[in-house]
């Protein structure tokens, strides 16, 4: 553990790179609160032993093989992994050493280039911040005679950072009998976090809309960017072989703040482009036309009637026009059934209804005497 100050948000710290089955006392640490006032304390714990156990590797090609361990480390330890060299070696020749993650209290990595006529040795390995090293027993590798393959191992992480708009994930991703051809995260938000009778709507594709962030190696990370706030938000480590896709478990977290669903200009228009209505609507909202029904004047030929509106009202996703349609209707159908001595008409309109008078007599535009 380095001396030195480091700020961390939130209400757990975790310390790394310890001695195992060692006291710690009087460690400085201090309080900020949102006023920038600080509150300096100390703490003091005993670290449990070391458990570090080899485990036996799984060949995935006659050059590949899988290297596993178990150990009670924490997911936060990044100095540890794999020391590996020929089973012929000299007992004091130091190996190679290869890091790895910790996932749920297991290790494991991904050797590659082995020679298939050869015998290896491999064990687990710590390694303190002070340098101090500590090791798993010796295990066996031998690729000369593997005839079977093996699916990826994926581990998704808990997020380590969660702001209004942004968090920080991670996992990791081990390749089987074939190399990856593609890896990272799947995030989607889940529901909104601030329910209650007064929670806004929301628009359903919002939600529930898969995305995919790319990251590279064995043990990954990534910041995603651009979160609702208010949100929750599931994640999972992915990686793809050909067409195939391979997942590691599901993992939520939920967003700081307040979600405020975005508004649109909606606007209702008349026929002639006029404007009817215009307000503000939030996402995920079917708007709503509250004004008198809609007219159209005749014109010499035609009477008009309200049908609705295009293109169809849904669910505010940007701003949009819908224009009032409708249904016209030629004046003059229908007045070849009118009795032909009747010469002199005049055109009549009551209540937006157009009705034909002859001769003292009124008719409909169809022919039809009114009583």
């Amino acid at each position: 553990m380095d001396g030195g100050e480091e700020e961390f948000a939130g209400n757990v710290i975790e310390y790394i790179g310890l001695e195992p089955n060692s006291e710690y006392a009087n460690i400085p640490l201090f309080i900020k609160t949102k006023e920038g006032d600080k509150d300096n304390t100390t703490v003091s714990f005993t670290t449990t032993a070391l458990e570090l156990t080899t485990k036996p590797s799984k060949p995935v090609s006659s050059t590949t093989a899988i290297l596993l361990a178990e150990t009670n480390m924490s997911d936060a330890e990044v100095s540890c992994g794999f020391e590996y060299k020929r089973n012929d070696a000299p007992e004091d020749m130091a190996g190679t050493k290869v890091f790895c993650p910790v996932a749920s209290g297991q290790m494991a990595g991904r050797l590659k280039n082995l020679k298939d006529d050869v015998y290896y040795k491999y064990r687990a390995f710590y390694q303190s911040s002070a340098g101090n090293m500590y090791y798993g027993d010796w295990q066996y590798i031998f690729t000369g005679d593997v005839a079977v393959e093996f699916d990826p191992i994926l581990y998704t992480y808990g997020a380590t950072v969660v702001r209004e708009n942004e968090a920080t994930i991670s996992g990791y991703a081990l390749a089987g009998s074939e190399d990856f051809t593609e890896q990272g995260f799947e995030y989607w938000a889940e529901t909104r976090a601030n329910g209650g009778a007064n929670a806004p709507h929301h628009m359903p594709a919002a939600l529930n809309e898969h995305f995919f962030v790319q990251a590279s190696g064995i043990a990954l990370r990534a910041t995603l960017t651009d979160l609702d706030a208010g949100t929750v938000y599931k994640y999972r480590v992915y990686g793809k072989v050909g067409d195939q896709y391979y997942y590691g478990s599901e993992q939520a977290f939920t967003t700081t703040g307040t979600y405020t669903p975005p508004t649109y200009t909606i606007t209702f228009a008349n026929w002639d482009g006029a404007t009817l209505q215009s307000s503000q609507v939030e996402e995920g909202t079917l708007p709503e036309y509250t004004g008198a029904t809609p007219e159209r004047p005749e014109d010499e030929q035609y009477i008009y009637t309200f049908n609705g509106w295009s293109p169809a009202i849904v669910a505010a996703t940007a701003d949009a026009t819908y224009t009032a349609q409708y249904v016209s209707k030629d004046k003059h159908e229908g007045l070849g059934e009118v009795p032909s001595d009747q010469v002199q008409s005049t055109k009549l309109l009551r209540n937006g209804v157009l009705y034909i008078e002859r001769n003292g007599k009124t008719y409909t535009v169809t022919g039809a005497e009114v009583k």
